[in-house]
Formats: C-alpha cells, structure tokens, sequence
C-alpha cells in the first residue's frame, strides 16, 4: 500500500482506481437486485389478488414474505456498508465480522437460505476495507440467493492458508475466506452471470495483495475463495509507519 499526506499524519491510500470501480460495479449489481425484488414483489401481489383459490393466494404471499426477507437482508447490510468509515483500509478481525455477518443472515432469511459458518475460534486478522468486505459478503449472498428456486444450502467459512501460493504471496501467512453455494434447486435463468461480480471481487482484493478464485463441482457446488496475507502484529504496510492498531484497540 501507499501512503498519503494528510497534514504531517501518514495514512494508508485508499482503494486503487481499478478497485473503486469494482465497488461501483458491485453497487449497481446490488441496485438491480433491490428492482428485480420490488418488480417480483409488486407481481406476486397483483397475483394474489387475481387468484381464485386460497391455496393459490398462500403461494403467492410465501412467495412475497420470501422476497421481503431478501430485500431486509440488502437493506440491513447497505446500512452496515453506509455507516463503515469511507473507504479506510484497517487491521481486522476477519473471525469476527464473518461470525456477525452470518449469524444476521441467518436470522433474517430464515427457511430462504441455510447458511453454515466455520471460523477458527481464535482473532485472525487482516488488512482490508472494512467497507469493501461488506459488500463482498452480500455479494456472495445474492449470489446464492439467485441461484436456488427454493431453500438452499450455503457455507462461508475462514481458514489458515499454506504460506506458499504462487509467486506473489510465498513465504507470508495467509488465510482464507472460503464460500460454498449449494442450492437446493438449481435455476440457471434466476442465477444469472456471476462473472462481472466475481472480476470486481478480484479487483477489490488485489490492492491489499490478495488473490481469488472460482470453480464449480457437480453435485456440490460452486466455490469461491478469496485468500488474503495475514496481518502481523505491528507490520508495516507499504509505508514508513507501522499501522496503529489491530483488531484488538480499534475503535
């Protein structure tokens, strides 16, 4: 990372322009999902309403509370994205931000998505935006939330990664967010293209020296990783000064 004068306090820079971009794009991604839903929501009703039946009317309004639930969970997380510091990379625990995220998912999708969450029980910490790392995760489950016609299954989970990995990254500790996406029902047409999400993911990863990748299995999934340089205590990154804080004495 670079530094930046802010008076005589150095700071990190801030995104690089590729990787700003890649929020941007992330952002639009998430803006056509909360149309799509208000468009599906506002067709359920009218349906319901149309519908002779009360079997048909309570598909209609299961259907409804479903896309609700989704709406909350983009809602919920634009607010936690909206009120994290503008883009301010920091030292972080990734245990606890993934542990929070996934039980808030949890509890707001309900039946809509399983999702499983593994992480060590001990702090690891990486240098990241806080920001940036918000949105990576939604992404994620939208992603999973497209791909599924009725409840699937999903993991995300955090783990150490071997210290070699290309010629990029050798002799540094790195750890892994990994996210698995195993829908139920598979529907090609409602998952849509995960490519431009996934290339903006990468773009967010890359200034903070972090690598990702993708590949799908049949009969159990997709998989995404994204694997990131662990942060020492008391590293320098990029400039004079080591960074201030860890997760620890953070604000």
């Amino acid at each position: 990372m670079l530094a930046v004068r802010d008076g005589d306090a150095a700071r990190p820079a801030t995104l690089s322009a590729d990787a700003d971009r890649a929020f941007e794009q992330l952002v639009r991604c998430l803006d056509l999902e909360f149309e799509r839903l208000w468009s599906t929501m506002s067709r359920c009703a009218h349906r319901a309403l149309e519908a002779p039946g009360l079997q048909t009317r309570d598909e209609m309004l299961d259907r409804i509370n479903a896309v609700s639930s989704c709406g909350l969970l983009y809602s919920r997380n634009v607010m936690d994205i909206l009120t994290t510091p503008a883009h301010e990379p920091k030292v972080f625990d990734v245990c606890a931000l993934v542990r929070e995220w996934a039980y808030k998912t949890n509890e707001i999708l309900l039946n809509i998505l399983d999702l499983s969450c593994l992480v060590p029980p001990h702090p690891v910490d990486i240098f990241f935006d806080m920001k940036a790392m918000r949105l990576i995760l939604l992404t994620l489950a939208t992603y999973a939330l497209r791909s599924c016609e009725t409840a699937g299954w999903s993991m995300i989970g955090v783990r150490s990664a071997p210290r070699d990995y290309g010629g990029n990254l050798t002799g540094t500790d790195h750890v892994d967010i990994m996210f698995l996406c195993r829908p139920g029902n598979p529907d090609s047409s409602k998952a849509g293209s995960f490519d431009k999400q996934f290339a903006a993911i990468k773009s967010l990863a890359k200034p903070f020296a972090g690598v990702a990748e993708t590949w799908t299995l049949p009969a159990v999934g997709t998989n995404v990783r994204i694997r990131l340089p662990v942060a020492a205590p008391g590293a320098a990154f990029g400039f004079d000064a080591p960074y201030p804080f860890s997760s620890r004495n953070a604000d």
